[in-house]
């Protein structure tokens, strides 16, 4: 850790927040970056904590953002072998939960006919 970054205090903490550049918010979580270090850390307005780890709901937001970020490039012929090579592991209505063995990842299928 820099050592221009606070040993934990949070008075310490509120001191680079305010030196800090602010760069986005995700629910109840801003995330900064501290004009001295370049160290990016992350503050919670809710319960005053900070933390230099990304939080859960900043990951989950990322995470969130890159798979719709995959959807939409991906090519109907894709979707159409991605389904085929997949596990479905529950149906809900028209909607199936599968698991793409390739890639480990889950996702959820809406199977659309027209008659």
């Amino acid at each position: 850790m820099s050592e221009d970054l606070p040993s934990g205090t949070d008075r310490e903490w509120g001191i680079v927040r305010m030196r800090s550049e602010k760069f986005r918010k995700i629910n109840a979580w801003l995330e900064f970056r501290d004009t001295t270090s370049q160290a990016v850390f992350y503050y919670n307005e809710d319960t005053g904590h900070y933390q230099l780890m990304k939080p859960g709901p900043v990951l989950e937001n990322e995470m969130r953002k890159r798979a719709w970020a995959l959807v939409r490039r991906q090519a109907p012929d894709e979707w159409a072998m991605l389904h085929e090579r997949s596990e479905v592991l529950r149906s809900v209505l028209q909607y199936d939960e599968m698991r793409d063995e390739v890639r480990t990842a889950f996702f959820i299928y809406l199977f659309i006919c027209y008659y």
